[in-house]
């Protein structure tokens, strides 16, 4: 069999090329009449000896490919280099290996891509043999240094064991890439790390006080942000906590509308209303064109109707259009209503029908059935008031009045007037929205300020915590740097995370998440 060949280097040759059962067997030898020590660099042409490696390369059409490759070795002449015997090197193959670099890259983007069970799993679908522990050796292998890191960083923790033990991750604001992952939120490995960094000047975090001492024990000049978001998101958890001990549950609001309810129409009947609508249009058709002059038979033809159809579309009146087909009621109507309160189904009720002497369709009695289902869950859903749960309440109150629709604005409405104590918490949260979203530090201060006047005040616990941060957070609103992208790459390193069970170490789950594709 044919196979196009093309040499890896220009001192190889291509000795045989064997078709087994399984594969392909290709033969080469190295031509070199001299090699270079890897150890001190000369060049020698004092050949030692030949051997054979043994190396997998990438199948050829789902067929594996053997190579056998005759190198040499050769002996150093320098009479000071330590490496007295070496063998000859490749630009396609690294020492000591059994795959060849082109192997061991597709490898290398299968182990990353998933777990190595399941890319070892896909490596031999491809045609290549590997086991699962070698693959996580070439993870552990591989260089994922990342590049330069800029002078602005994000910093988040991550769980490793939510509750109990917690990791940091640190990302780049201009590759928003992540650049660390470190073990621990503790400060001193922070600090530890930062120090390794000195050129870092800007740093975005959440609220944690362990972030800002390792950034303060670390450089006192690095310009400290809290993240918008994070404290955005603690005074939404800090209104969910008010609302605990301010209002029940769920909140029922009786309907005052006294119309009767109607019933909704089915898809059926839908369909029946519009086939009505097109046939009111043809009629209207083909009367505009026996007033034009053509004959009955013409337009039968036209239309593709009967004739007979044709003449009563003409001549006809349109009260028999408009008139409602008759429906025949249900034989058995009474007898269905008193089987279905005992919650039988259709097809039993249908069943025992037939035992009392029923000989119509099933379909009639389901379609009995359904209407009377209808009937009673309309009624029901009139009697009842609406009920709205007290996550909605507050996401009503945390919500400006021009976002909401009709309907929640009258719910806000009724819910202010039922509990007055509201709307106190409701007049705070829309300012301190208000003055974060418009980045008025000033308005923001007077917040703050008014929150700090009393303990009774609703939000007084959440402002202390703001005070003892207040630089970082007025940085907040003079830098454009938020953690969003951050959370991100949190959330991706949890997917990796579960993607290996939870057993991942921090320099496999470091790797893992630096690595690009």
């Amino acid at each position: 069999m044919l196979i196009p060949w093309q040499f890896p280097d220009s001192f190889v040759r291509l000795v045989s090329i064997t078709e087994q059962s399984n594969g392909y067997k290709v033969a080469l030898a190295s031509t070199k009449s001299a090699a270079t020590c890897p150890q001190c660099g000369r060049q020698t042409t004092k050949k030692h000896s030949t051997y054979t490696r043994h190396i997998q390369d990438l199948p050829c059409a789902n067929f594996s490919v053997d190579i056998h490759l005759t190198a040499s070795k050769w002996r150093c002449h320098v009479p000071t280099c330590s490496q007295r015997i070496f063998t000859e090197r490749f630009s396609w193959l690294t020492p000591y290996a059994r795959k060849t670099l082109r192997v061991l890259h597709l490898l290398q983007h299968f182990a990353f891509a998933t777990s190595c069970v399941v890319a070892a799993k896909l490596a031999k679908t491809a045609g290549i043999s590997v086991s699962h522990d070698t693959l996580l050796r070439l993870i552990y292998r591989t260089d994922v240094t990342p590049r330069a890191i800029s002078a602005v960083i994000g910093i988040d923790e991550f769980a490793w064991r939510t509750g109990h033990t917690y990791g940091t991750i640190v990302c780049d604001f201009v590759t928003s890439r992540i650049v660390a992952v470190l073990p621990d939120r503790q400060p001193e490995t922070i600090s530890r790390w930062l120090k390794q960094h000195p050129h870092i000047q800007i740093v975005s975090r959440d609220g944690l006080l362990a972030f800002k001492e390792a950034i303060d024990e670390a450089n006192p000049k690095i310009i400290q942000i809290s993240d918008r978001w994070h404290f955005i998101k603690n005074c939404k958890k800090r209104l969910d906590d008010l609302l605990l001990s301010a209002i029940p549950s769920s909140i029922e609001r009786k309907n005052t509308t006294e119309e009767s309810p109607t019933l909704p129409l089915s898809k059926a009947e839908q369909r029946a209303i519009e086939r009505k609508e097109q046939k009111k249009r043809l009629i209207v058709r083909v009367r505009e064109a026996y007033q034009s002059g053509n004959s009955i038979r013409q337009l039968a033809h036209y239309f593709q109707l009967d004739s007979r159809t044709i003449k009563k579309y003409v001549t006809a009146g349109d009260a028999w259009l408009e008139a409602a087909r008759r429906k025949t009621p249900h034989p058995f109507h009474a007898r269905i209503v008193e089987l279905e309160t005992t919650r039988m189904t259709v097809k039993n009720i249908h069943a025992q029908l037939v035992k009392e002497g029923f000989s119509g369709t099933y379909g009639a009695t389901r379609m009995t059935v359904e209407s009377i289902r209808k009937a009673r869950k309309l009624n029901l859903d009139s009697e009842q008031g609406d009920l709205m749960k007290r996550p909605q309440v507050s996401a009503l109150l945390w919500k400006w009045a021009e976002q909401l629709t009709t309907d929640q604005a009258q719910w806000l409405a009724y819910v202010l007037l039922e509990y007055p104590m509201l709307k106190e918490i409701y007049e705070q949260v829309q300012t301190f929205r208000k003055a974060v979203e418009a980045r008025d530090y000033s308005r923001f201060l007077t917040w703050l300020t008014e929150q700090l006047f009393a303990q009774t005040q609703p939000f007084y616990a959440y402002a202390s915590r703001l005070r003892q941060d207040l630089k970082a957070v007025k940085n907040a609103f003079d830098y454009p740097y938020t953690n969003g992208f951050v959370e991100g790459h949190v959330n991706r390193l949890k997917t990796e995370k579960r993607r290996l069970y939870g057993r991942a170490s921090v320099t496999l789950l470091e790797k893992r998440v630096l690595f690009r594709h």
